[in-house]
């Protein structure tokens, strides 16, 4: 039974840990590994909850930001979709694991 359990928990674990031969040498950032770990359990659920709670808020705020997109500009509705849901989402999603800075755009360089 042992051996029979011990190949596909093999295979499983040697999946899960990156190869030195997928590392790009390009890459100038180091990365400690309990910023990654933080990162990851901290971090990250962190800015899933944000992400929620700002799309809970928008779809609240909706209707005041259709009112004030009524003047010149009329980007409010925009620009609040962008603070409240887009980059809370690129924080959580598009941002490179160990990466702790916030770019407003939502674009992050990887």
């Amino acid at each position: 039974m042992k051996t029979r359990l011990f190949l596909p928990l093999f295979l499983l674990c040697a999946a899960l840990v990156p190869g030195g031969a997928a590392a790009d040498p390009r890459d100038e950032r180091n990365l400690h590994p309990f910023a990654i770990l933080a990162d990851l359990v901290l971090l990250r659920p962190f800015g899933l909850a944000l992400t929620v709670g700002g799309a809970g808020v928008f779809i609240a705020t909706t209707p005041f930001a259709g009112i004030a997109s009524i003047a010149p500009p009329h980007d409010a509705l925009q620009k609040s979709s962008e603070m409240l849901v887009l980059a809370p989402a690129a924080f959580t999603f598009m941002r490179p694991l160990g990466d702790f800075s916030y770019q407003m755009g939502g674009v992050y360089s990887r």
